[in-house]
């Protein structure tokens, strides 16, 4: 499109068109851009959709009708009816009023997984980030044996972490959240760069330091020791 790469509804119709050349079981990753600034749309769909009240608003028309035409073409397939999808952001979306411009607010993003059966129907309101879709999708598909993951499921019965982290500056600035602070950690000098304290009240951010630096330290010795999937160093 002149700025990120192909616009959605061609983009999704390759993608259907890939998909279908894959043998079962598989993954595959799709990456949308057109409600990405400057939410640029092929011309002839510019008097299609309404511009809207937001600058994304008509990129998001345009996604929409994008994503529609990739269902109904998927709907024909093979795959389709065993397949899980994911939708999902990398960040948040600067026109949207109701987030904030910092902190865990840039990281407040959509998250839903759809099942063509309509079996998932179910809201999860707790806490948690990207590093969790993957148990959350090795639990959905049954899978059974261990796996490494720094992530917890969401569907699982057992008490959930109540922390998150996101790369605020890679490589040196980690933000970790919990439900009453966001404490910034510096990693390149292994102390707290800034804590923001979300429910007003200062409280004890000692666990959530010590949460920080284990993260750190455990994902690093496994990163450098090549262990990443190697199950007999399961995350803790």
């Amino acid at each position: 499109n002149g700025y990120w790469g192909i616009n959605d509804s061609a983009f999704f119709r390759f993608t259907a068109e890939q998909i279908a050349k894959q043998p079962q079981p598989f993954f595959t990753t799709v990456f949308n851009i057109s409600t990405h600034y400057p939410y640029v749309i092929p011309e002839q769909y510019r008097s299609v959709f309404p511009k809207g009240n937001t600058a994304a608003a008509q990129s998001v028309s345009f996604m929409d009708r994008a994503l529609q035409l990739f269902f109904e073409e998927a709907k024909k397939s093979s795959w389709y009816n065993n397949t899980l999808f994911v939708f999902t952001a990398d960040h948040w979306n600067k026109e949207d009023p109701t987030l904030k411009a910092d902190g865990s607010g840039v990281y407040q993003i959509p998250l839903f997984i759809y099942k063509p059966d309509g079996s998932l129907k179910q809201t999860i309101n707790d806490l948690t980030d990207q590093v969790s879709i993957f148990p959350t999708l090795m639990q959905l598909t049954g899978y059974s044996k261990k796996f490494n993951s720094f992530g917890s499921s969401v569907l699982n019965n057992q008490p959930q972490r109540k922390w998150t982290v996101a790369v605020k500056q890679w490589p040196g600035l980690l933000l970790f959240t919990t439900t009453d602070t966001e404490l910034y950690f510096d990693v390149s000098n292994d102390k707290i760069s800034r804590v923001k304290f979300t429910a007003g009240a200062p409280v004890d951010t000692t666990a959530t330091l010590k949460t920080a630096r284990s993260f750190i330290q455990y994902y690093d010795y496994l990163f450098r020791n090549n262990k990443l999937a190697d199950t007999n160093h399961l995350p803790h």
